[in-house]
């Protein structure tokens, strides 16, 4: 069993698609570790995030942010904040995806991130401003 319902939103992420059940079992079982707990709250309690804050807007290289509209876990506005901070930042949220979204639907995650890489490498080799044609 699942060991609360805080952990199944965020895991579940949505109503209507879910992770499969063999995920959710493995899940489950981090959840119920407490040294992989432990682990996961010391080193989230140890990120010193204010250093790439300040670096983000001198960011060069093309940045794709995918975000799911029923994330649980990190609210989407924060996607939002990075890429009205970063230049060459382009934002994919989706409508139906949670926190797990590279997992909920892992072709439509790995179609976007290839697009966006080859929309990124075509506009670099042709020295046009990301994010227009080149």
């Amino acid at each position: 069993s699942f060991p609360s319902d805080s952990c199944w939103n965020c895991i579940r992420g949505v109503r209507d698609r879910c992770l499969a059940p063999r995920d959710i079992d493995l899940y489950a079982r981090l959840f119920q570790s407490p040294p992989h707990v432990a682990a996961t709250l010391a080193m989230m309690a140890n990120w010193d995030l204010d250093p790439l804050n300040d670096q983000m807007p001198r960011l060069k290289t093309p940045l794709l942010l995918i975000t799911g509209a029923r994330d649980k876990a990190i609210p989407p506005s924060d996607a939002v904040q990075v890429r009205d901070r970063v230049a060459v930042a382009v934002l994919e949220a989706l409508p139906d995806l949670g926190h797990l979204a590279h997992e909920e639907d892992p072709e439509r995650i790995a179609e976007l991130i290839m697009r966006h890489a080859a929309r990124a490498n075509t506009t670099l080799r042709h020295g046009a401003e990301f994010g227009t044609q080149p």
